[in-house]
């Protein structure tokens, strides 16, 4: 197959008849589901692949979606790859990163939510749509549809000069049964346009080919021996895993997926009600990341019987082997870790369904994909392959791996010869051909010279009975460059002074230097929408205090403001506002400034105001 179109049709040309998707808009146990079989789900996707043919939107053109998990996910996605180019993007993203990725692939169609009665909604929308030249239509999708009762809002013909429609009306009247277009499908043909970045606030555009998709989805199938199934999608569609593991997998095997409400995991009494809905709707497969497992351990099973369940799959950020093992111990449920990256379009590794299985370790290489550890210089060119044991950059080469990203500028350095992309994360490959992560080359803590792991840290800590999310970073210091430092979401109902986890780290870290120097109890750890934690956020706090702490004995300053946040040029920058105190300069208290915060390395740009506002 050179397509992800022609995956799902030879599939609803062998089980048409078969449940494919099923909807759950509310997880409350009694709300009516929706149901679509397979050859509904192709008539859907013909359907918006012909409405697009007609418009004049072909190969090479971006249909850019900003939904929620409906079931016009599906529709739109498959549809945008048989007809043109998807562009999934992040629902949560502001307006300004929709933009700029928007602008990017210079989207000609563009598929969101109807923001109903709410005028500032719109207002948001209109803002929007004038920030993208190149787009022609805006297709807006009803959500209200599912609840009963609830009449359509109206909606206007244009926006500016963009054509505004409703996506179910817009389709209904088209050729169901085939591709109007006659398209020919090339393995190599670009698919889909993937926005990365979702722990840097730097979105960049990562290319898949219809070849990529098609082979992970055959990868994973064979390396998890599916044949049919029942999956639950509660990840999120925009994001690789959601759409790949609990989209194209499924779909590949004649499986069916219950999407839970269109918020997926964070809908309201989807994690309440999860174990019973596993039962009542016989799911036997499901995808989460690491906070999902240790959420779910908080939740009751009950009477639930959860008998169907096979395995879930843990992806997206690495799992403590401490969680592993406690969500297992709980619940009985296998946890198969596995680890991969939008580059390479999903999963690269996995442990194993059957034998030896590692807890901590990412697994073996899937079928049909390369992995192996490297030494690489400075400049980050190849040395040689490392041995066994010895930690390297990990580097993945098969049909999986993207032709890089949309903008050249961001695939120097990317590739090795030979076809091999570098991941940015540390590993080792032990000799029974299992990959151990080593951390983040780019978000090791370095103090003083010294490389911290800080997983290290991360699951030392989660040893604490009382420990339920647990995030390890750098605090800039001008002595050591960097120090330890932990930040910890508690498990509800328990209480633990600092104190306290300061001694039990300094008891389970063998590494003296990684010991954090401080450790912040807080009451919610800050989340990607997938579910990762957001370490520049804890960073970019940590920051604004080791700069609120330097600023505070300068001579000539009233008072300051620390902001920091991402910067397309140096990852983060610091915005200090300073207002001056009775008889200083500027030029005084600029050259002080200077010098006390250039004793770190986060960039910082001054500016001198009349009144400081602490919001």
């Amino acid at each position: 197959m050179n397509s992800t179109y022609e995956l799902i049709a030879a599939t609803a040309h062998r089980v048409p008849e078969q449940v494919a998707l099923r909807f759950l808009p509310q997880a409350d146990l009694v709300t009516d589901i929706a149901t679509w079989n397979y050859r509904q789900l192709l008539q859907q996707i013909n359907r918006f692949a012909n409405w697009l043919h007609g418009v004049g939107v072909g190969a090479g053109d971006t249909v850019s979606i900003v939904l929620p998990n409906l079931p016009h996910y599906h529709f739109v996605f498959w549809g945008a790859e048989a007809a043109a180019v998807a562009n999934p993007i992040n629902p949560m993203l502001d307006e300004a990163h929709m933009a700029a990725i928007m602008q990017r692939v210079e989207s000609r169609v563009l598929v969101t939510t109807a923001p109903g009665d709410d005028a500032a909604a719109w207002a948001k929308l209109e803002g929007l749509v004038k920030k993208l030249p190149s787009l022609k239509y805006l297709l807006l999708v009803d959500p209200m549809q599912f609840v009963a009762d609830v009449p359509a809002a109206a909606l206007p013909q244009s926006l500016g000069d963009v054509q505004v429609l409703d996506f179910d009306h817009a389709i209904v009247a088209q050729e169901a049964d085939s591709l109007l277009s006659g398209r020919k499908f090339n393995s190599t043909d670009i698919a889909s346009y993937f926005h990365t970045g979702g722990t840097t606030g730097i979105p960049k555009v990562a290319q898949h080919t219809h070849g990529n998709e098609v082979a992970m989805a055959q990868s994973l199938a064979s390396a998890l021996d599916l044949h049919e199934g029942k999956f639950l999608c509660g990840l999120p569609l925009f994001h690789v895993n959601g759409i790949t593991i609990t989209g194209l997998l499924p779909f590949l095997v004649g499986a069916s997926v219950l999407i839970v409400t269109a918020a997926g995991f964070r809908g309201q009494g989807v994690l309440k009600n999860f174990w019973q809905l596993i039962a009542r709707y016989g799911i036997n497969f499901f995808s989460g990341v690491p906070t999902i497992y240790s959420s779910l351990l908080e939740v009751p099973i009950g009477d639930a019987d959860l008998s169907s369940l096979r395995y879930g799959i843990c992806g997206a950020a690495p799992l403590s082997p401490e969680l592993m093992r406690r969500f297992e111990t709980a619940t009985g449920l296998k946890l198969l870790e596995g680890y991969g990256l939008t580059e390479a379009t999903c999963a690269s590794t996995m442990n194993p369904i059957q034998g030896e299985r590692c807890i901590g370790s990412i697994g073996r290489a899937l079928p049909g994909i390369e992995v192996k550890a490297v030494e690489l210089d400075v400049a980050g060119r190849y040395v040689r392959d490392c041995p066994d044991d010895m930690v390297g950059q990990l580097v993945i080469r098969g049909a999986t791996v993207f032709p890089g990203y949309l903008d050249a500028n961001n695939n120097v350095g990317l590739f090795l010869d030979g076809g091999w992309v570098k991941t940015g994360d540390l590993g080792r490959r032990d000799a029974r051909g299992f990959f151990w992560l080593a951390g983040r080359a780019k978000d090791l803590i370095i103090r003083g010279g010294h490389n911290i792991d800080p997983a290290a840290i991360e699951e030392a800590l989660q040893l604490h009975p009382a420990v339920a999310v647990v995030a390890a970073v750098g605090r800039p210091d001008a002595h050591a460059g960097e120090l330890p430092v932990a930040y910890v979401e508690l498990r509800p109902g328990t209480s633990v002074s600092a104190t306290e986890l300061q001694d039990h780290a300094a008891a389970h870290i063998a590494e003296k230097a990684a010991i954090p120097k401080a450790i912040h109890v807080i009451d919610k750890m800050p989340l990607t929408a997938v579910g990762k934690v957001f370490k520049p956020a804890l960073v970019w706090r940590e920051t604004e205090q080791v700069f609120a702490d330097a600023l505070s004995s300068l001579p000539g300053i009233a008072q300051y403001k620390v902001l920091v946040a991402a910067d397309a040029r140096y990852g983060a920058l610091a915005l200090v506002s300073l207002q001056l105190a009775k008889g200083a300069t500027q030029v005084q208290v600029s050259d002080a400034v200077n010098t006390a915060l250039g004793a770190f390395t986060t960039r910082f740009d001054i500016a001198f105001v009349d009144a400081i506002t602490q919001t």
